[in-house]
């Protein structure tokens, strides 16, 4: 993989070169490294933002899927299988009802990906064909 270049111009690439080399003076100015490195951090905190990401889901952290342990009717179930519960993981499962699942449909229907007729239409498109210009097979015609 070859590697990138970053681009010459721009808030954030300008904002970390400014940040190495203001450290690189601090430091040459006799500043203690965790000072100097406190001071750089909160500086590119104010200018990137906070860098947490913003979940629409907390429940899933917008996966669209939850981890689930078995209910007591599927623990008594494995109990009377396996003769005792150390045996059982957790499952995963669909979020529902998720806002991030929501945004994302909203999403391929504008860009016709999903219709929302549970696929009709991609069994349609699939079907068929385009049509063949210039020279055919042999046998077709």
């Amino acid at each position: 993989m070859k590697p990138s270049k970053p681009p010459a111009v721009g808030p954030i690439t300008t904002a970390l070169l400014d940040a190495v080399t203001m450290r690189r003076q601090m430091l040459d100015n006799g500043h203690a490294a965790s000072e100097v490195d406190h001071h750089i951090g909160v500086g590119l905190k104010a200018l990137l933002g906070r860098g947490l990401p913003r979940f629409l889901c907390s429940r899933c952290r917008d996966t669209g899927w939850v981890t689930s342990p078995p209910s007591a009717t599927e623990m008594r179930r494995i109990i009377a299988l396996y003769g005792d519960d150390a045996q059982t993981q957790d499952y995963v499962v669909k979020c529902d009802p998720c806002a991030w699942n929501a945004n994302e449909r909203v999403k391929r229907r504008v860009r016709g990906q999903d219709t929302g007729d549970g696929g009709a239409d991609d069994v349609v498109a699939a079907g068929q064909t385009t049509s063949t210009r210039g020279f055919r097979k042999v046998g077709r015609r």
